[in-house]
């Protein structure tokens, strides 16, 4: 049985129907409609890391500017999101997908008293 590359049953329509990244994606959209300069901040930011992460080739065949400084100031913000990741609870740093399934294999991995099994494979 072939299956639509977005239709049911497929991975998208799995990932995009869960009903947790719609609580997600509504209050974005009324953060940004409301507030118009977060959507515009947030517009901007997705264009700077998206010109910041290009090969320098394509972006020079796009006919983007990026600068040293700008370099500089995409590399402060990788290291900021490097270090406040992992700082965030494992509910922010995941999709609800993969929370889940995190979720599940540690449970797995659980012996009946509640402490983990010996070299259980996901960190806490």
């Amino acid at each position: 049985m072939d299956v639509e590359p977005f239709g049911p049953g497929s991975m998208h329509w799995d990932t995009a129907g869960e009903y947790r990244n719609l609580l997600v994606a509504g209050s974005a959209l009324v953060l940004q409609t409301m507030h118009p300069a977060v959507g515009a901040g947030a517009g901007e930011c997705n264009h700077f890391v998206t010109v910041g992460t290009l090969p320098p080739a394509v972006r020079a065949k796009l006919g983007l500017r990026w600068t040293a400084r700008d370099e500089r100031r995409l590399r402060r913000l990788g290291h900021a999101v490097a270090m406040l990741t992992p700082r965030l609870p494992e509910r922010l740093r995941f999709m609800p997908i993969a929370y889940d399934a995190r979720k599940g294999a540690r449970a797995a991995h659980t012996t009946s008293n509640g402490i983990p099994a010996p070299r259980s494979p996901l960190p806490r």
